[in-house]
């Protein structure tokens, strides 16, 4: 799982792969999704948080 680029309408783009580990009835997969912005004033403190908790595992660019 992965934050991928900033989309051209402001949003941004969260990409997961799964393989299948070698097991020939299971599917590689990869899935893409767009994240809105939009967050309510009582949410916005718990979302920077989370934002500033995952920074320090992953190198956000963007």
């Amino acid at each position: 799982m992965t934050f991928g680029p900033i989309l051209p309408d402001g949003r941004r783009s969260l990409i997961m792969v799964s393989d299948n580990n070698f097991h020939p009835l299971l599917p590689t997969q990869i899935i893409a999704w767009a994240i809105a912005p939009e967050l309510s004033d009582s949410a916005k403190p718990s979302v920077q948080r989370l934002w500033e908790w995952l920074g320090k595992f992953f190198d956000f660019r963007g």
